[in-house]
């Protein structure tokens, strides 16, 4: 699972020193870049030797990572990464609603699997609540992590999968 997380590192990394030009390739370290969409829209893609990396508002459809999506939670503008490498995938899209903490917490707890590890704390006017479904050593591993704002709630949604 580490080894995912430093995949994705590596190629956030990377997609920091490209171009942002429509496509930018470097034959020196093998490195692709891809830039798609106006503003808020833009989608930052990055080929390596060993993966890949999309990055922005339409870098992952929250439909196909496996979780239940909290009805009108929007995407944020760039708030979506999604990974490969030789050792697996990741995805993660933050989304956003204006409904309070407790709310979008009690309709996760009733949705995600019996038993799930879940977590929730608070201090002071912050809340933070996660819940996971799998563990480290699974081949699959998926959370939900939620977070207080003065405007409403801030959704993560993560799903990775090791090969």
């Amino acid at each position: 699972m580490r080894n995912v997380f430093r995949a994705i590192l590596l190629v956030i990394a990377i997609a920091g020193c490209t171009s942002h030009k429509a496509s930018d390739a470097n034959s020196t370290t093998g490195t692709t870049g891809t830039s798609s969409g106006p503003g808020g829209n833009q989608t930052e893609s990055v080929q390596t030797h060993g993966g890949s990396m999309s990055m922005g508002k339409n870098a992952v459809n929250p439909a196909t990572m496996g979780l239940p999506i909290y009805p009108g939670a929007t995407a944020n503008v760039n708030g979506a990464l999604s990974g490969t490498s030789a050792q697996g995938s990741s995805q993660l899209i933050s989304l956003q609603t204006s409904d309070p903490f407790d709310k979008v917490f009690a309709w996760y707890k009733s949705r995600m699997p019996e038993n799930p590890q879940n977590a929730r704390s608070a201090s002071g006017k912050i809340s933070i609540g996660e819940f996971f479904e799998g563990t480290s050593s699974d081949r699959q591993w998926k959370s939900v992590t939620l977070t207080s704002l003065p405007a409403g709630t801030t959704i993560t949604l993560r799903s990775m999968m090791r090969n």
